[in-house]
């Protein structure tokens, strides 16, 4: 920004799928919870503190399991998620968000996400 190189007023963002170094016949099926429990959790208890501010009674506690599902973890690169996607090749992959600046197209960010945020695979 110093130099004028980035205005930061128009940005653009995005997301690629890049292959990883894993081969796509070789990994172990395991079962994980969903992630968004923690997400869940931290909500569940800001309506409690809402609820409690304006007086109202608790809410009955969620008593459900939590959601779990399988997925392929490489044997080689743990990191890596399996995506399957139709019209797109199956195996592992990164997803890679980034940001870039519209005049330059300089790259202002980049969020690599690994296995939790990748298409969930179907076994």
């Amino acid at each position: 920004m110093k130099r004028g190189l980035v205005t930061g007023e128009v940005l653009y963002s995005d997301a690629t799928h890049l292959k990883a170094s894993a081969n796509k016949n070789k990994f172990a099926v395991v079962r994980v919870e969903v992630k968004p429990v923690e997400y869940l959790a931290q909500l569940e208890q800001a309506i409690e503190q809402d609820r409690a501010a304006e007086g109202k009674r608790e809410l009955k506690a969620n008593q459900s399991a939590p959601a779990t599902k399988e997925i392929k973890v490489s044997r080689s690169d743990k990191d890596a998620g399996y995506m399957v996607r139709e019209g797109k090749p199956k195996g592992f992959f990164y997803l890679d968000h980034r940001t870039v600046e519209s005049k330059h197209a300089i790259i202002t960010d980049t969020q690599p996400r690994l296995r939790q945020c990748m298409i969930p695979c179907r076994t």
